[in-house]
């Protein structure tokens, strides 16, 4: 090996040699990067770090990526755990599902072998499937726990593992711990490169398709609306990940019929061709989408990530189209909800603290209980389930994620796009379209408007920066930002109402807001900013002077540039 590579700790010097013996894959992948030290060091001096959002990271060999080993290593932490903590869960068995990310198939086999090496049934999807199918399956079935193989809507070289509890929400931090230990008592990877023959996987398909289409149409609150405006034009883009099939079955069982979509992205494909990165938050992955909907005069254009859990939306706007911000599209269908839904006496809605203020006065004119959670789906999910005495409506992140009802305990970008069209279809029978509806939204609570910087800062000398970031704004926190006065600062690493968390939320002047936090899947560090102001001028005006200020606290970090989304 190269000299550099001699010089890195025992343990990069050790292991791929005993990787090397695992099979003739990985080792010609092991003798691939001999010239490539620097890569080499990286796959082999760390395990994939495993979290609340489980595992995920590159493909390849070693374990500091994706891999069929670091798979069966998951697995076997996640079926020690669960054989402890539940007498039944061998019984109750795992449900995994896929999406369309390259080895996505090949690792969910893995993770079923793996389970029933160790005595637990497993129930597979044969085929790809939304991943809040997989939460609504774990509830249905009354599974132990569920499995996801994705990556989200990180690029391409990506993929992910995915844990989700009983209760069909994604494991929480002491469940995450717990597995991690398990996962660590694993110091050599020949323990799981054979696995026993065991039986046969139970196979999942239209039964559970058809409950989880009928669970989502059964929360359609004005059918006639939809059947006054079933032609209605609609565009649909999956962005080559799961989401066609179930998306388009949902949007007919509703009754439109004028559903078309993106032809060149509708196949599954791992590569994603078409797009810079398969993220419906990103306006780019809508290029396509945008070109096709100008020909074909559709009025709506629904986009949802690879493994069809978020959603993004434009709107024709004339002749031209209009994005909705994850907010924005919040609170209309929270608005939309409250107004059409008959939810008693103690109805539940929950956002996230970087999510926008103007949810929080929809909720009050309702007079409608708001809980807010950390970032992260897993906390609506649970502060659902842990309110059973409340009826949940709705919950929402900034960040494309929306969930209504209590089929699914995650965000649900197939009910996301059925509530989107039917709120269309409703407006659109009143002459109006969601741009009219948001319009009205602002004239009567107010001009919100959020934005949010990231700093990427990639390497073990970037978190370092990180790290360095967040402790200085906790020693020497602003006085001011964007000219207005911090009125109250909460540490979440201090604990309170809330699990400890690195974040800090800082709390200004005329319901203005500020908070930063590291990423807890990626090497970057995140900063929201929020406002609210009488005309959409003097909101704009003022979140450009809260964001320069925000731009500033970035440039602490060190020289990387900023990137506004």
């Amino acid at each position: 090996m190269d000299d550099k590579l001699t010089q890195q700790d025992a343990r990069v010097r050790e292991l791929p040699p005993l990787w090397r013996c695992l099979d003739a894959d990985t080792a010609a992948e092991i003798d691939a990067l001999e010239d490539r030290p620097d890569e080499l060091y990286d796959c082999f001096y760390r395990d994939l770090s495993f979290g609340t959002g489980g595992l995920r990271g590159i493909m390849g060999v070693g374990p500091n990526r994706m891999n069929l080993y670091t798979v069966r290593k998951a697995t076997f932490g996640l079926a020690r755990y669960l054989l402890q903590v539940d007498p039944e869960a061998a019984r109750a068995g795992v449900v995994i599902a896929h999406d369309s990310r390259h080895h996505s198939g090949k690792f969910a086999r893995e993770a079923a072998g793996t389970l029933l090496s160790q005595g637990i049934k497993a129930y597979v999807f044969p085929s790809l499937r939304p991943t809040p199918e997989l939460s609504f399956a774990v509830r249905e079935l009354g599974a132990a726990a569920g499995i996801v193989i994705t990556a989200s809507h990180n690029p391409s070289a990506y993929n992910g593992y995915k844990i989700y509890s009983s209760n069909g929400v994604q494991i929480l931090p002491e469940a995450a711990a717990a597995i991690a230990r398990e996962i660590g008592g694993f110091s050599d990877m020949r323990a799981v490169a054979r696995l026993p023959e065991t039986g046969e996987a139970l196979l999942l398909g239209e039964a559970l398709d058809s409950a989880y289409v009928s669970a989502l149409l059964a929360q359609v609150l004005n059918p006639e609306d939809i059947a006054s405006q079933a032609d209605m034009p609609i565009l649909y883009t999956p962005l080559h990940g799961a989401g066609e099939p179930m998306v388009r079955r949902t949007l007919a069982g509703a009754g439109f019929t004028n559903v078309q979509v993106v032809p060149e992205q509708v196949s599954p494909d791992g590569d994603f061709p078409t797009v810079a990165l398969p993220n419906p938050e990103d306006p780019a992955a809508f290029s396509l989408a945008l070109q096709q909907a100008k020909q074909l005069g559709s009025e709506l254009i629904l986009g949802t990530d690879p493994d069809a859990d978020r959603l993004g939306v434009f709107v024709r706007m004339e002749d031209r189209f209009a994005s909705l911000s994850g907010n924005q599209l919040g609170c209309l269908m929270l608005s939309y909800l409250l107004e059409n839904g008959k939810w008693g006496t103690r109805p539940l809605v929950v956002k996230t603290i970087v999510s926008t203020g103007m949810a929080r006065a929809i909720c009050a004119d309702h007079g409608v209980k708001l809980l807010d959670v950390l970032t992260g789906f897993k906390y609506i999910g649970d502060a659902a389930e842990r309110h059973p005495e409340c009826k949940f409506v709705f919950g929402f992140e900034e960040s494309f994620g929306y969930l209504t009802g209590d089929a699914v305990r995650d965000k649900d970008a197939v009910g996301a796009a059925l509530l989107t069209a039917e709120m269309a279809a409703h407006y659109r029978a009143r002459g109006q379209t969601l741009l009219d509806a948001l319009a009205a939204l602002y004239r009567k609570y107010g001009y919100y408007k959020e934005c949010l910087q990231t700093l990427t800062l990639p390497g073990v000398s970037g978190l370092a920066r990180l790290d360095a970031l967040m402790a200085r704004l906790r020693a020497q926190p602003p006085e001011t930002l964007g000219g207005l006065l911090v009125v109250r600062e909460t540490d979440y690493l201090q604990g309170g109402d809330l699990p400890i968390s690195d974040v800090l939320l800082f709390e200004l002047e005329r319901d203005a807001w500020v908070c930063v936090r590291p990423s807890g899947t990626e090497p970057k560090l995140k900063l929201y900013a929020g406002v609210r102001e009488t005309s959409a001028e003097a909101s704009a005006e003022r979140l450009e002077a809260l964001s320069s200020d925000v731009a500033a606290l970035i440039e602490q970090a060190g020289p990387a540039a900023p990137q506004s989304a």
